[in-house]
This record gives C-alpha cells, structure tokens and sequence, in this order.
C-alpha cells in the first residue's frame, strides 16, 4: 500500500510538472496554421494537404 502511495505522488507531481510545460509551451507558440483543425480529406491532414500541393508546385516550377 506504501509503494501505491508513493507511486501514485510520483507520478502525479510528474504530471503536474508535464502539464504545465506543455501550456506554457502551447503559449508560446508563434506559428498558428488555420487549416490544422483536425479535418481530413482523403486521409490526408487539410494542413499536410496545402503543404505537399505547395511542394509539388515548387518542384514543377523548377523543372520548366
């Protein structure tokens, strides 16, 4: 039963500590993409999808 306890307060100031870095770290965030809102279309993120459509026209561009 001690071993629980102490397990259970480890890992919960473990979680405390992960919590608050992980706000503080969504804080300060300076890249906010408008299409990352988890939608998908064919399997495919909409962020990831405008992403490989500007790589692919950048690669087209560099071969003319």
């Amino acid at each position: 039963c001690i071993v629980a306890v102490i397990s259970m307060v480890w890992f919960m100031i473990g979680g405390i500590i992960d919590l608050k870095r992980m706000f503080r770290d969504l804080a300060a965030r300076t890249q906010i993409n408008e299409l990352d809102n988890g939608m998908v279309e064919g399997n495919v993120s909409l962020a990831d999808k405008k992403s490989f459509e500007q790589m692919e026209q950048q690669s087209q561009s560099e071969k003319k």
